[in-house]
């Protein structure tokens, strides 16, 4: 029997070249993740003058055909991710956006996972295996939407300016 390629893969795909092509309209590059444990896509971001800066985005995506079963009453929409996920995310010190993509309607929505975090009460101290992750309808991905994530991204290094220390 043949390998086939499922619906999953071509929307995953989708999804994937939806945040590159507004990357690139930024000026920004894109590295694919090869093995998935809770990241699948790194941003680099340059400058005005097109040189590179430190620091890196993290992309987690979800996408779906069926956009309605994830959509709340107050609003926006909703998914359950796993607390090792948010685990992982809350202790990463650069961006981590995930974006749910809405194959049909070619529109993805983001959250900033970090500042989603500091600002609703998970308790991931519960023995909860996963947490639901509200996203606006407003914070759509687009070209000014991305150019966000690289203040986003900036503000930490600036936070982190001299005061990391490496040792050997």
């Amino acid at each position: 029997m043949r390998k086939i390629r499922t619906r999953e893969h071509i929307i995953a795909d989708l999804s994937v070249n939806h945040i590159e092509y507004y990357a690139i309209k930024c000026g920004f590059s894109v590295e694919r993740i090869a093995s998935d444990y809770g990241y699948d896509l790194q941003i680099y971001t340059y400058d005005e003058n097109g040189e590179f800066e430190n620091g890196t985005i993290y992309v987690q995506l979800k996408a779906t055909d069926f956009i309605e079963k994830h959509k709340r009453k107050e609003g926006g929409f909703a998914i359950s991710i796993e607390k090792a996920h948010l685990e992982c995310w809350s202790g990463e010190p650069m961006p981590v956006m995930l974006v749910l993509y809405d194959v049909k309607s070619e529109i993805a929505y983001r959250v900033y996972v970090q500042a989603f975090l500091n600002s609703n009460s998970i308790d991931m101290k519960s023995g909860k295996k996963t947490h639901v992750i509200r996203f606006s309808p407003d914070d759509v991905v687009n070209e000014s939407d991305m150019k966000k994530w690289r203040i986003y991204k900036n503000n930490i290094l600036s936070q982190m300016d001299r005061k990391v220390v490496h040792y050997a």
